[in-house]
């Protein structure tokens, strides 16, 4: 496999790039970080954490463009717009730049993650729950299995569903404009 399972313990959610570099998230329930294993002729190379990376973050699901000009990731320990917001890091003369929350059109108040991209990089999907009645704790009362099935047939069921954005304007919010 590689160097990298060596430094860093329980790697999780891979994104391969296009080259062929490997970037995941390792860590535990308070701290993960993001890190890069690069490509080599045997395997992968040792893991790189990536220089936007606090400890005092829990940063997890990472996502690397095709090109790798930019990653986009989940945190919820961000100052963000909700429980768990989407980030997007763009990599500018050889290193990562501050995360950026990718805003209104992509997250919501509740929680927004497991992002993916289309093979060109336009299309970003993830899941939202996007509906903070979809959070209501128990109910005052019980209900009938009709009623549960109604509800469960609609997208406002309490479970995360699939969304997706056009990034192909993502650059916007680089640095450099």
């Amino acid at each position: 496999m590689g160097d990298f399972y060596k430094t860093t313990p329980y790697p999780v959610y891979p994104s391969v790039a296009a080259s062929g570099n490997l970037y995941y998230s390792s860590g535990n329930a308070k701290d993960s970080e993001i890190y890069l294993a690069r490509k080599t002729e045997s395997g992968y190379g040792s893991a790189e954490k990536l220089s936007f990376n606090l400890s005092s973050e829990r940063d997890i699901d990472p996502v690397i463009s095709p090109d790798e000009t930019f990653i986009i990731f989940s945190s919820s320990t961000r100052k963000g717009m909700g429980g768990s917001d989407l980030w997007v890091s763009f990599y500018e003369q050889g290193k990562w730049e501050e995360p950026i929350n990718l805003g209104k059109a992509i997250n919501s108040p509740t929680n927004e993650g497991q992002a993916a991209l289309s093979h060109d990089g336009k299309r970003l999907y993830f899941t939202s729950i996007r509906n903070k009645s979809q959070l209501r704790g128990p109910r005052e009362r019980k209900i009938n299995q009709q009623t549960f099935d109604q509800e469960f047939k609609t997208i406002f069921n309490g479970i995360p569903n699939i969304w997706v954005a056009d990034i192909s304007n993502l650059r916007v919010l680089g640095p450099a404009h």
